[in-house]
């Protein structure tokens, strides 16, 4: 599958976000990759099986650089390779989590349990300023449960630059996204403004909310994402909240 875009920024910042349509000359198209491996003990029973299986764009129409840079980054988010750690292709990251696994089985032979790394990121926005992916990963290595953690990929599509909120709001902006950061997320969590944060299970430093850097920018809006663990315990779950951009009217940078 194969998709071009030639839209524009100007969507993005413009109370009519959601369109994004101001059409450019810069074409950036990406098609779709999948990548499958698995452990041969697959076949005959999934106890004695490791699965690697990650979907990701692959793009073009992009300068070199740019390219080089966005696909360090992909690859760092969903390949599974540590965060500093040298990038790995993906044909290395699936040897060395199935290599893993075989070397549980080998140390203990009555090991009950098979092992899977899903990975998928897919497109959130893409211009010819700005490409914004998310990256969810599902990782299963043995114990109670498993990992799920949604992360995001955020860059300028001209320069390879990271893309920050710095770059399209006007200084000052924190408090106001702090403030309509923490009513999306009582609204997402059922919380009643009165309610603490710690009352409801969940753990902010000096019981006040703030908003981390885990950000991507959709149509209608920034995502923020928390994983399980950050800010409450697993049973809770993640908590995903979006901030519309008409919310940050007066904010964008050149409006």
């Amino acid at each position: 599958m194969r998709i071009v875009y030639a839209f524009g920024l100007a969507g993005l910042l413009a109370v009519s976000c959601s369109t994004f349509n101001k059409k450019e000359e810069a074409k950036i198209a990406y098609e779709r990759r999948i990548f499958k491996k698995a452990s041969p003990g697959c076949k005959t029973d999934s106890t004695t099986c490791a699965t690697y299986e990650i979907s990701y764009p692959e793009f073009t129409g992009l300068d070199t650089a740019v390219l080089r840079i966005l696909n360090e980054q992909l690859m760092k988010q969903i390949a599974g390779a540590p965060e500093d750690a040298p990038t790995r292709s993906i044909e290395a990251a699936a040897d060395d989590f199935l290599a893993d696994f075989d070397k549980t089985k080998a140390e203990m032979p009555d090991y009950g349990m098979g092992w899977y790394y899903k990975a998928d990121a897919r497109e959130l926005v893409v211009t010819d300023s700005l490409i914004s992916l998310q990256a969810d990963a599902d990782v299963f290595t043995g114990g109670a449960h498993g990992m799920f953690s949604t992360t995001f990929i955020n860059v300028d599509a001209k320069t390879g630059a990271p893309y920050l909120l710095d770059s399209f709001l006007k200084p000052g902006y924190s408090s106001l996204l702090n403030q309509l950061g923490e009513e999306a997320f009582r609204k997402e969590n059922e919380m009643a403004d009165t309610t603490t944060l710690d009352a409801a299970g969940f753990e902010f430093p000096e019981n006040k909310f703030q908003l981390n850097d885990n950000y991507g920018f959709r149509k209608e809006g920034i995502v923020f994402v928390f994983n399980s663990y950050e800010v409450a315990a697993y049973a809770v779950g993640p908590t995903e909240i979006i901030i519309p951009y008409e919310k940050l009217k007066g904010w964008f940078k050149g409006k």
